[in-house]
């Protein structure tokens, strides 16, 4: 069963949802550096505004009782990408080691023209609740 879900705890989308879940997967849109009232945090500062896209996707997971560590695809869109690497802390603070699956782009703008970054991810519910469960291997 397929549900559309709009956190209160994020700001209010515009023409789109945040979650579709579909059994225990989860499909979060596109999360920004935005207080609830849907303004800009950290303008023109690449770690204030990290901090809040991540604080914003992890409110979306919770939402559905999911966590960072059950994110099994993340998509990061920023704008400049040497600014972004100096953020390693704050993925550090919200992903501990985990390393989900990742892709990673520099683009030239984001909807919002003040926005450095934007994050969308994959999740399935209970996947990752274990330190063994996210800890690497090479095969």
């Amino acid at each position: 069963m397929r549900e559309v879900i709009n956190p209160k705890n994020v700001h209010w989308p515009l023409g789109y949802s945040h979650i579709v879940k579909v059994g225990d997967t989860v499909h979060v849109s596109g999360q920004l550096p935005l207080d609830q009232e849907g303004n800009i945090v950290g303008k023109g500062d690449m770690a204030a505004q990290t901090e809040k896209t991540y604080e914003n996707l992890k409110r979306c997971l919770e939402t559905v009782g999911a966590t960072m560590y059950d994110i099994v695809m993340l998509r990061i869109f920023v704008t400049n990408l040497d600014e972004f690497d100096k953020t390693r802390d704050i993925r550090k603070k919200y992903f501990g080691k985990y390393r989900p699956a990742t892709t990673g782009l520099e683009i030239s703008r984001l909807y919002f023209p003040d926005a450095m970054i934007e994050v969308d991810a994959m999740a399935v519910i209970g996947s990752g609740a274990s330190e063994e469960a996210i800890k690497p291997k090479s095969i």
